[in-house]
């Protein structure tokens, strides 16, 4: 499993979109990086922004959001858990339905302690 990095509560997905992509950056370039270098990333747009995230990733300014723009929003999806907190929810409990037994979260956006706190009272109390 890539890493997941679940927010909680925000009533604008598309600015927790935004907020997550700084590490959304480095999980593809580490993850879909390696698939690369095996020569086992099939998706040809995948292929191609990572050569792209690949030559443009800064890595003076590591998981900043001057990366946001080289990320697909496909890969959001791909390494990020967004949402309402209803929809984080489900989203984690099919994760662990599968099997996964641990989740990596790093929060995101102007508050983490904020999105912890949220994540621990709307996600996980929850489950």
């Amino acid at each position: 499993m890539p890493l997941v990095t679940p927010l909680s509560s925000a009533a604008n997905i598309r600015s927790l979109r935004e907020d997550v992509k700084e590490i959304v950056a480095r999980a593809a370039f580490t993850h879909l990086g390696r698939l690369y270098n095996r020569g086992d990333l099939g998706d040809t747009e995948d292929r191609a922004a990572l050569e792209h995230l690949r030559q443009h990733y800064d890595t003076y300014h590591h998981m900043e959001s001057t990366h946001n723009r080289l990320v697909r929003e496909e890969w959001v999806d791909r390494f990020a858990i967004v949402g309402a907190p209803s929809q984080v929810r489900d989203k984690v409990k099919e994760i662990i339905d599968t099997g996964v037994d641990e989740l990596t979260i790093i929060p995101c956006g102007s508050s983490k302690r904020n999105v912890l706190a949220a994540f621990a009272r709307n996600v996980m109390e929850k489950l």
